[in-house]
């Protein structure tokens, strides 16, 4: 798998941060009482697109299973985008897409002895990408996996850049999904 980059991170980062700003409501569960947290105006649901490439081995088992426009074929691989129309993320799927969230935000803040979070200093964040980008980008997968609704295998052949541009999207689209998973980390 490819490296994250410290762009890459820094991209992530920054849609994380915006969507934290974001006052699109979201419900907060504090002492077993319900809060809606937000602007309870903004409650419409939208359908968002997302367009991801993928790169399947070119074999024939998967060649019959690509209905999209291949973009570009080699003796190894065969490359094309998959458009996904109308995606929300239904109650069902919810609570799945903040485990993920979860897992997500926990990558982009240093966890101190008393438990409180602070930013990474430079040396940590070179530390951290040098030896757990493929763990970091893991959760990236997953996150936009689970919002898509891909199986395990689907999420294999995704393209890196392609799945980095899809969660900075996801981070716009959906930030009340970020903040609710935001407030396992006080």
């Amino acid at each position: 798998m490819e490296m994250m980059t410290r762009e890459d991170f820094n991209r992530l980062k920054e849609a994380q941060t915006e969507a934290e700003h974001d006052d699109t409501p979201y419900l907060a569960v504090v002492d077993d009482e319900m809060h809606v947290v937000g602007n309870p105006n903004q409650t419409e649901r939208k359908k968002h697109t997302y367009t991801v490439t993928f790169a399947y081995p070119n074999l024939p088992q998967y060649k019959e299973q690509i209905k999209e426009k291949i973009k570009k074929e080699t003796d190894n691989l065969i490359v094309f985008d998959r458009t996904f129309k109308n995606v929300f993320v239904p109650p069902r799927r919810h609570t799945a897409v903040v485990n993920e969230f979860v897992k997500l935000q926990m990558w982009y803040n240093a966890v101190t002895d008393d438990g409180e979070t602070r930013p990474y200093t430079e040396e940590e964040l070179a530390m951290m990408l040098d030896s757990l980008s493929d763990e970091l980008l893991d959760s990236v997968y997953d996150v936009v996996g689970v919002v898509l609704g891909l199986s395990e295998q689907e999420r294999d052949y995704m393209m890196p850049s392609s799945v980095l541009d899809t969660m900075v999207q996801i981070y716009k689209d959906n930030p009340e999904l970020a903040n609710e998973s935001d407030l396992f980390f006080g």
